[in-house]
């Protein structure tokens, strides 16, 4: 779904002919296509760590109306991270490049300023794709209790 929504984001650039101060989309986004890869491949990336995060919350909570509030919680603080990053300029400091999931939003809005480099893109897509792994084989063992064999626990279940 964000794919779909930069798509629109970039559509839709093109389709508004205010030029205006307070037009929210000034006319013609123009990305290259270089930027474009760059966040067709941090999207996903992104998105994978984060439903890594979910899961685990939902795994680890016992309440569903637990998880839907803690998730609800991380949601909005993301999303007013995002939206004062993307508003409010200033230079990303290079820690913020390590801290998952804040740094797609320094890199997305680095592509859409035109100030972003390879290396960057590289270490965030590398670093979400890395800690996404590492929360999904968490949750991996939290769901088979440890044992790489469910057959086997599953025959213990049965005659114990």
């Amino acid at each position: 779904s964000s794919l779909i929504t930069f798509l629109f984001l970039f559509i839709s650039s093109w389709l508004n002919r205010s030029n205006d101060v307070g037009s929210l989309l000034p006319f013609g986004l123009l990305l290259m296509p270089d930027q474009l890869l760059y966040l067709i491949i941090s999207i996903p990336a992104c998105a994978f760590i984060l439903t890594a995060f979910c899961f685990l919350v939902a795994i680890t909570l016992e309440k569903f109306e637990d998880t839907t509030a803690n998730l609800q919680l991380v949601l909005l603080l993301l999303v007013l991270g995002f939206f004062i990053r993307m508003f409010v300029y200033w230079d990303p400091v290079t820690l913020e490049y390590a801290i998952p999931v804040h740094n797609t939003i320094v890199l997305i809005r680095d592509i859409l300023m035109s100030d972003v480099s390879l290396p960057a893109v590289i270490f965030v897509i590398i670093e979400n794709t890395a800690l996404g792994l590492i929360v999904m084989r968490k949750c991996a063992q939290k769901i088979t209790g440890g044992q790489n064999d469910r057959s086997n626990k599953r025959q213990k279940k049965i005659f114990n």
